[in-house]
């Protein structure tokens, strides 16, 4: 990309060697890690000789990472490239970003590898944008599409006025990791204190402006001695189970989150969040590992994982209305109906549901409100938190009819200023109790004070 780069962590478990005038690296393609090879490369420069003999002919994915050790790999990195037939004439290539045509160009048949410089900076930044890539041929033919996700980032001017933080396991704790150099921040990570086991590290950037770049997650093990083997598997997929040979004179060992692929989004727990007033809805899975000894006993556990790939922007199917009954189909299996409602910040929203189902609600800038599922669902309230649009996650019904309707009743907190007590002067206060007039006449309350929800005589009062 011209103006963006793709942000790098290298992310150094315990130690890491020093002195490397190359790097080793490893490839594979089209997402099949199991196919994978690996080569040095003879400078920093990263001069990868790759073997395209065994693809067929059309366009592919290349995906490769720097290996620190048999263990230890950087991020994975992805690029397009095409696989011509020799003597062939020269291809188009199109490129689409978030279903508009962006960038579309000439690949000769003496390469192939797209090395497009992009201009992404009208995207939005810090938000998940979707690639697609295709062919066509000389003879009109077109192939099919190649589909990536990708987040646009900081310029590499920006990153270095940026600080670099990490915690572990969930942590509240912030640690500074190190500053920007060349292409990345680099920094070790100490973990001789934790226990053996499943672990997860999360950086974050953060701006001169205290504002957060988008959380990076990723988790490793670290392994007892006397383990000898570990298997691991997402969700219920066992079926798709990898098993690991433990290696004890390298003790912690790093799973890329990459290499478990992609899962359909689960309606029994997902992800949701706002993003420039756009909301996205993201998978949410589980990642379990089983640890084995010599003895052939296992010691098991688990965490959740965001895909970040899987982000889908939220369709509501209609705005439910105080005093009114929708009547919907029924969600089929692993499928949300998302509505939403218009309120006011300490509005009281009352859900009425015909059949036991699951219900979230959240609020106008992604902030959980209600999470109420079986027949605690019957009659489900909550507290709106904030002006806006709030959004009803309506799913998992567990009744046999094909449609199901949902009720809404709003009951408004705030009252008129003719029925506050017609004192001749009052004391004005925020929600949260700070007193912003004192001794005000109560008819100067709407023209002297900015829109919002304030307490007047004990009462809450909308000023519009």
């Amino acid at each position: 990309m011209r103006k963006h780069i793709l942000l790098i962590l290298f992310l150094c478990l315990h130690c890491v060697a020093r002195g490397q005038t190359g790097y080793d690296y490893r490839y594979w393609f089209d997402g099949q890690i199991a196919s994978g090879q690996q080569g040095t490369s003879a400078s920093p420069a990263w001069d990868m000789q790759i073997d395209v003999s065994a693809l067929a002919d059309g366009l592919h994915f290349l995906h490769y990472q720097v290996t620190v050790s048999d263990t230890l790999y950087s991020p994975v990195h992805t690029a397009f490239f095409m696989k011509n037939p020799v003597g062939h004439e020269s291809y188009t290539c199109f490129c689409y970003i978030n279903d508009t045509l962006w960038h579309q160009q000439e690949v000769s048949t003496d390469g192939g590898l797209m090395d497009w410089s992009l201009d992404v900076n009208p995207l939005s930044a810090d938000r998940l944008h979707s690639m697609l890539v295709l062919v066509k041929t000389p003879t009109g033919e077109v192939t099919s599409t190649k589909q990536a996700f990708f987040w646009r980032a900081k310029t590499t001017a920006e990153l270095k006025d940026m600080t670099c933080f990490y915690t572990l396991d969930g942590g509240k704790t912030l640690l500074e990791g190190g500053v920007f150099q060349d292409k990345g921040f680099s920094f070790d990570v100490d973990i001789q204190t934790l226990n053996e086991g499943l672990h997860q590290l999360m950086c974050l950037l953060v701006d001169e402006h205290g504002v957060v770049v988008r959380t990076c997650s990723y988790n490793f093990i670290k392994q007892h001695d006397t383990y000898v083997r570990y298997d691991y598997w997402v969700n219920d997929d066992v079926a798709n189970l990898r098993t690991v040979e433990a290696r004890p004179v390298k003790p912690y060992h790093l799973i890329d989150m990459l290499e478990v692929g992609s899962y359909p989004l689960r309606s029994a727990d997902f992800h949701f969040e706002v993003e420039d007033d756009v909301p996205y809805v993201y998978a949410k899975n589980d990642l379990h590992v089983r640890f084995y000894n010599s003895r052939g006993d296992y010691a098991e556990e688990s965490c959740a994982y965001i895909d970040a790939t899987s982000g889908q922007q939220v369709v509501t199917r209609s705005v439910l209305q105080s005093g009114t009954a929708y009547t919907d189909a029924t969600p089929a299996a692993n499928s949300i109906h998302w509505y939403q409602v218009n309120a006011l910040q300490g509005d009281s929203l009352v859900f009425r549901v015909n059949q036991n189902a699951s219900l979230k609600v959240f609020s106008p800038t992604g902030m959980k409100l209600l999470e109420a599922e079986g027949e605690a669902v019957g009659e489900a309230s909550c507290v709106v938190t904030e002006n806006g649009i709030c959004y009803v996650a309506l799913h998992d019904v567990e009744g046999v009819s094909n449609e199901v309707t949902i009720g809404l009743n709003t009951l408004k907190s705030t009252t008129d200023i003719d029925a506050v007590v017609a004192e001749s002067l009052v004391d004005v206060y925020t929600l949260q109790g700070i007193r912003v007039r004192s001794r005000i006449p109560v008819q100067h309350i709407m023209r002297e004070l900015p829109r919002g929800i304030y307490i007047v005589g004990g009462k809450k009062v909308l000023v519009k």
